[in-house]
């Protein structure tokens, strides 16, 4: 399969690719007929060659994925190149499952996403070409960290805001700045931090908990 891959190697990411070849391997073996008499090595560089090439033909259409499931993609994507490489096989969507800690239907949507799709196809209704969001969760739960749907539901919500809210609420959360050491870092004066960041928390709660529109921008 990495041996197809490489063929479209540098014109997208790397692990996105890995990613969309294995998907089309995964659809090789589900929809493979062995009474077909053709082999199996044959049907499947078809499906993943296909896969790849409607992938590469389609990216530029299609809107950037959010930065959390860039996260979770690229995730997935160094976990298979780092099991491939351990055991000379691709894993099994139940290994990937395990070393990412993400649900197992969660992996296969994270597989579909592909490369890019939008925020709101995902929340879409009736939407069968994007991932479905509620599908991706941890498997198990770890001490200390926000489970998968926490974060991707608190990272959903900082897409949301404009760049220097998020900039500020992340510096003020994230790295524990106060509100002088961000006016430091930002070049902003402290009473313009201020306003900023009681928005983009007023912002924060309308997404979050009403599930509304956030505010226009001052």
């Amino acid at each position: 399969m990495v041996s197809l891959v490489r063929k479209f190697r540098g014109r997208a990411e790397w692990e996105d690719l890995v990613q969309v070849g294995y998907l089309g391997l995964l659809k090789a073996v589900s929809a493979y007929n062995v009474s077909s008499g053709n082999r199996f090595s044959t049907y499947a560089s078809h499906c993943i060659l296909g896969e790849l090439r409607h992938y590469l033909r389609d990216r530029t259409e299609t809107v950037r994925k959010p930065r959390w499931l860039q996260a979770v993609s690229r995730k997935v994507g160094v976990f298979v190149e780092s099991f491939l490489q351990a055991n000379e096989r691709l894993p099994t969507v139940s290994e990937i499952s395990e070393g990412c800690n993400i649900a197992r239907d969660g992996v296969v949507e994270v597989l579909k996403a592909g490369s890019v799709v939008s925020l709101e196809q995902m929340q879409g209704e009736n939407v069968t070409s994007g991932p479905q969001v509620s599908r991706i969760r941890s498997l198990r739960e770890e001490s200390f960290v926000l489970s998968l749907e926490d974060r991707i539901w608190l990272d959903s919500a900082l897409e949301r805001l404009v760049e220097v809210e998020r900039q500020i609420v992340k510096m003020f959360f994230y790295r524990d700045l106060n509100q002088n050491q961000i006016a430091g870092e930002t070049g902003l004066p402290p009473k313009r931090v201020s306003r900023i960041m009681r928005r983009a928390l007023n912002r924060l709660q309308v997404v979050m908990r009403l599930g509304a529109k956030a505010p226009p921008d001052e």
